[in-house]
């Protein structure tokens, strides 16, 4: 067969598959980027929903603590996104299981307790939160605006009525107008009937 003819038989094999490959390129292409959007679809759901959790999480402690600004006659605080920050920080440092203050750029004031953050029946007829906030507060057990709740909230926060005043007052101390709160998980702890699950930390100024 002359070389030309050989030539024209290449090109035609060649003709004929371009378009199988240039489909099957097309096709990987499409995958990748059908791929790349349900990524980044899932990614944005992600933070959609981390968002709203965060979101629910702050209205939830904020309405604890701006029901007892009301009980003891003090501006009702904001919440603060860096004091939030600054509390996260603290007690990961402590790892969920010690309660070392670190006092952040931004922070006035910081108080720690250990505690939980989900429900259970260890936390009586209190939500986790609640339970810990009225626990700072019954250092003054004779507050009339706890309404003589304290020996129940102190018995099943595992704690008692020490004589220190500290987390008390700088809970319903006027000057500090914006408050951060947050929880973090002992990886250590495994039973869950344990009242103390990790470190609640709350920065205001």
């Amino acid at each position: 067969m002359h070389f030309s003819a050989i030539a024209a038989l290449a090109f035609a094999a060649t003709a004929q598959a371009a378009p199988s490959a240039v489909a099957n390129a097309v096709h990987h292409s499409v995958d990748i980027q059908s791929q790349r959007n349900l990524e980044s679809v899932s990614t944005m759901l992600h933070a959609s929903v981390e968002l709203r959790a965060r979101g629910r999480a702050e209205d939830y402690i904020m309405s604890i603590v701006n029901k007892y600004d009301r009980a003891y006659g003090i501006p009702l605080r904001q919440w603060n996104r860096t004091l939030y920050a600054n509390a996260y920080a603290t007690v990961e440092l402590n790892g969920g299981a010690t309660e070392h203050h670190k006092i952040f750029p931004g922070t006035r004031a910081q108080v720690l307790i250990p505690g939980r953050q989900d429900s259970n029946p260890s936390t009586g007829p209190y939500s986790p939160f609640q339970l810990m906030y009225l626990a700072w507060l019954c250092e003054v057990p004779d507050d009339f605006q706890l309404e003589g709740r304290c020996p129940e909230v102190l018995e099943y926060a595992h704690m008692n009525d020490s004589g220190q005043t500290g987390h008390h007052d700088v809970l319903i101390n006027p000057q500090y107008g914006e408050i951060g709160c947050a929880f973090f998980q002992n990886p250590d702890q495994h039973d869950d009937d344990d009242p103390f699950q990790g470190i609640w930390g709350c920065d205001l100024v």
